[in-house]
């Protein structure tokens, strides 16, 4: 009897173990505050695009903290045509060779290299991901934003090199050379996952149950 009554209580504290998500919150955001427009002529401190097709693969890492579910990754495409097409795909640990946990598309024709979208992928397909470090990759044809690059004097920038987060191409780290951009510009968001907390009235049920089965077993 009083293996069933340790069973119950363990099943009822259990169920009370429920996961909770909370509203989406940004995990990384190195994208570049200052976009419009896009000809450098007029927009000096404005965004560097990396023509992805001749750099090959390249990425932006970032790290979670905790679970999270409903990731999605957004970044300034453009173009050194008419066109863009690129594949995106969400891969693990650092580096563009990981595994590649889900893969998203985005492309758009006629468009120009002083035109740029900003693009929102969704990479809830994913599921909850595990505290850790990813890895988002872009691979295709057309040009992707970099991060913020400010003006220090005339005819000076410097490019904002966010901590936690590195670029990197087939090669390992990326080398922007002369490019004052240090990141490439991406926006990771989703939604924490944690487990609520046991309520009082729980825990005095758990704490019953098990005096209750103490007691039987005392009897016994």
């Amino acid at each position: 009897m009083s293996l069933n009554l340790f069973r119950a209580a363990a099943l009822a504290l259990a169920g009370l173990f429920v996961a909770g998500a909370g509203s989406a919150a940004t995990i990384l955001d190195t994208t570049s505050p200052n976009s419009e427009p896009f000809a450098y002529s007029t927009n000096p401190e404005g965004i560097r695009f990396f023509n992805v097709g001749y750099y090959g693969p390249v990425g932006q890492s970032f790290t979670l903290d905790s679970d999270y579910e409903d990731l999605s990754v957004g970044a300034y495409f453009s173009t050194f045509g008419t066109s863009y097409d690129m594949t995106v795909s969400l891969v693990y640990g650092e580096g563009v060779d990981g595994d590649v946990i889900a893969t998203a598309e985005t492309s758009m024709t006629g468009t120009s290299r002083y035109d740029a979208t900003y693009t929102t992928l969704d990479f809830s397909e994913a599921g909850t991901l595990a505290a850790g470090t990813y890895t988002v990759v872009f691979e295709g044809t057309g040009t992707l934003g970099g991060g913020e690059v400010v003006a220090t004097g005339p005819n000076s920038y410097v490019g904002t090199d966010t901590p936690g987060t590195a670029a990197y191409d087939e090669n390992g780290l990326f080398n922007f050379g002369s490019n004052p951009a240090r990141d490439f510009g991406i926006h990771v968001s989703g939604t924490p996952v944690a487990p609520v907390p046991l309520p009082a009235s729980a825990l005095l049920l758990g704490g019953a149950l098990a005096g209750l089965g103490l007691m039987r077993r005392r009897r016994a």
